[in-house]
């Protein structure tokens, strides 16, 4: 398995976007996001968490 590393930031939407060509067609891909940790408002990590239970 190969990693890439990525540094990006989210829009003002919160949203994430990567626009990184990897050279690869029709194949799956496995992404793994890590997040620093929110010390101004844990409440924000908890919301985000619970956005995205559905797709984990």
């Amino acid at each position: 398995m190969k990693a890439i590393e990525i540094h990006t930031k989210t829009d003002n939407a919160g949203h994430l976007k990567i626009d990184y060509p990897v050279n690869l067609k029709e194949q799956d891909v496995k992404v793994i996001i890590l997040i620093e940790e929110l010390k101004d408002n844990p409440d924000e990590e908890i919301i985000w968490l619970k956005s995205i239970e559905s797709i984990l």
